[in-house]
């Protein structure tokens, strides 16, 4: 999603035409009739995202790597969420701030909820590492 039109979602947000359809692999965002956004998801029907050794319980909110427990804040687990949904896929800084924090946050705050998530899986031997897509956003990658 493009800066321009995520002012034009935001705008739309403000006037209640935004909305979500979501088919199980995928969920899309569309304002008015036009679809925005697709956000390609990896759920099991038991709630469970995997990325490589990543494993992420949505509805119990844990998060494992190679079976070992990750303890993680809630906005980090959000984050989390995002990414491995999207894995290997750029998510913009405007996109988390508007699913996060409704549009209305500090300019760093996603940096600071960044490195706690980077934190708290540092050292776990996670094969996953949130990269830094400069000037756009953040994406799921493997760790080369």
């Amino acid at each position: 999603m493009r800066r321009s039109q995520l002012r034009e979602v935001l705008a739309h947000v403000e006037e209640g035409e935004v909305w979500a359809a979501s088919s199980g692999a995928s969920t899309a965002i569309y304002v008015g009739n036009t679809m925005v956004a697709r956000i390609r998801t990896e759920q099991t029907p038991n709630g469970l995202i995997k990325a490589g050794n990543l494993s992420i319980n949505t509805r119990s909110h844990l998060v494992h790597v190679n079976g070992e427990l990750v303890p993680l804040r809630p906005t980090a687990f959000r984050i989390l969420v995002m990414l491995a949904e999207s894995e290997g896929s750029v998510i913009e800084r405007d996109f988390f701030n508007l699913s996060l924090w409704g549009g209305h946050t500090a300019v760093h705050t996603l940096d600071v909820h960044i490195g706690v998530l980077r934190a708290a899986l540092e050292g776990t031997g996670c094969d996953r590492r949130v990269s830094l897509v400069r000037r756009v956003g953040f994406r799921l990658d493997p760790v080369v």
